[in-house]
């Protein structure tokens, strides 16, 4: 919600802000039987932001502990087979230190669970970060692993949690209707009033606002009256009686489609031998697993002064700079600083190559360990 903020030397500013952004209510969902269905927890008027973190995060643990647990059982006869050959070893050899460590790594990897957000980095996780990591420190004992990249929050992670953007694994800028159009997932349209819903008090209202409180400074345009007529449909269809119920089903339609889209979006990555989720934090590093690591593909150092300058006299290209920003056919001079009779223009032509890199991408890649050929005397 949008909390309005007092501010009298707006005037004298350039940077004035209006209002404050603060939690109201948190809907997830996930794949882990027993917990399919989308749940909306909406802040209580009177209830501080930890105490609702710690609401939300109690709910999560418990999807976490049963999605690890499973993963347990079913791994159980390799677990014990490893434990039983981790036990045949002398306690003070090498191999049995590796043993240990390799067994804390394995129920390490089980039990923490990702947990995602769309464009979480930059919009979510700030507005509650520091009652999470309270929570955590007091339900851990510990601080949890925050990884930041300027103000955005890449992951955080915990015992049982691995706190992820989705939008880390996408290309830049793409939006939330354009990543569920990329895995046909449809999302259901409904629309809520962002900038009426400045207090938990409009929870308690019993109708649906006015047209015009739909209205979006941000986006300087509001919905159609066929939207409006269409979200009092949705009121009075599915019986709502306070706009607490609207913004719980706004949720749930944000929220549904993600699941479906995400888990789309991870079996491409799993067909290629890759969890992304637990082994990257980007899709530089999904990119890393596939090509260093799934495929094995070597690069050899140029360790030589003369290759070096070989390959480096070879490249071809460089910066499209217009160091003319005005030309004109039988006008313009060419270099009038370098020489004292330049040229005239005589014909302009233009030239403009598109994705290059893609083209040069799909060829073969040199890899392998490199062989240098000299010529002989």
């Amino acid at each position: 919600m949008l909390v309005p903020i007092t501010n009298d030397s707006c005037e004298s500013q350039r940077i004035c802000f209006t209002s404050e952004h603060s939690l109201a209510s948190i809907a997830f969902t996930s794949n882990v039987p027993g917990f399919k269905q989308v749940k909306c927890i909406v802040r209580e008027k009177k209830q501080s932001t930890f105490s609702f973190i710690q609401n939300c995060m109690t709910e999560l643990t418990q999807i976490a502990i049963k999605a690890a647990n499973l993963v347990i059982d079913y791994l159980e006869p390799y677990l014990e087979e490893f434990e039983k050959q981790h036990k045949t070893l002398a306690k003070d050899s090498r191999r049995y230190k590796y043993y240990y460590r390799l067994k804390v790594d394995i129920l390490k990897y089980i039990k923490q669970i990702p947990t995602l957000g769309f464009n979480s980095k930059s919009y979510d996780l700030p507005l509650f970060l520091s009652e999470l990591a309270s929570f955590i420190l007091t339900s851990d004992g510990k601080s949890p692993f925050i990884l930041r990249r300027n103000n955005k929050y890449i992951g955080i992670l915990t015992d049982h949690f691995r706190f992820l953007d989705i939008t880390n694994y996408l290309s830049p800028g793409i939006s939330y209707a354009s990543y569920l159009k990329a895995f046909n997932c449809v999302q259901s349209k409904f629309f809520f009033p962002y900038e009426y819903f400045t207090g938990l008090d409009v929870l308690q209202q019993t109708s649906l606002p006015p047209h015009e409180n739909f209205y979006s400074t941000l986006k300087n345009t509001n919905i159609s009256v066929e939207e409006y007529e269409y979200c009092k449909q949705k009121w009075e269809g599915l019986h709502m009686k306070t706009m607490r119920d609207c913004l719980i089903y706004y949720n749930k339609l944000d929220v549904e489609p993600a699941m479906e889209a995400i888990d789309k979006h991870l079996s491409l990555l799993y067909q290629l031998g890759i969890d992304p989720l637990k082994e990257s934090f980007t899709i530089s590093g999904v990119a890393f697993q596939y090509l260093f690591i799934k495929n094995y593909a070597p690069l050899s150092l140029i360790n030589r002064r003369e290759l070096f300058y070989s390959l480096k006299a070879s490249l071809i290209g460089g910066p499209s700079i217009v160091f003319t920003r005005h030309a004109k056919v039988n006008e313009s001079v060419i270099k009038p600083y370098r020489y004292s009779n330049p040229r005239t223009v005589k014909r302009i032509l233009g030239f403009d190559a598109n994705s290059l890199y893609l083209s040069v991408l799909q060829n073969e890649m040199p890899t392998g360990f490199m062989v240098l050929r000299e010529e002989l005397d």
